[in-house]
């Protein structure tokens, strides 16, 4: 799991439309790397989905806090 904050996501999805991100997801997904953001801003994911880039995550790369994250990564992975 790859874990982004929300500034480097605002700076991407407003300045290149979230083609970085875009072809961060496709890297890290080529090598087994699943694309997660925390702490994300409401404005941040607004623009996300105009960008079509939160329909392409989906709800599960999504968490309030780094340490939702972390906990679902240690249950999904059975991470002691």
């Amino acid at each position: 799991m790859a874990l982004v904050s929300s500034r480097f996501a605002r700076t991407c999805s407003a300045y290149l439309r979230g083609t970085a991100l875009s072809e961060l997801d496709e890297t890290l997904h080529a090598g087994g790397v699943e694309l997660c953001f925390a702490e994300m801003k409401d404005p941040v994911k607004d623009k996300l989905k105009r960008f079509g880039l939160f329909a392409r995550l989906g709800d599960q790369a999504f968490f309030a806090t780094i340490e939702e994250a972390v906990s679902a990564y240690r249950t999904k992975y059975a991470v002691g």
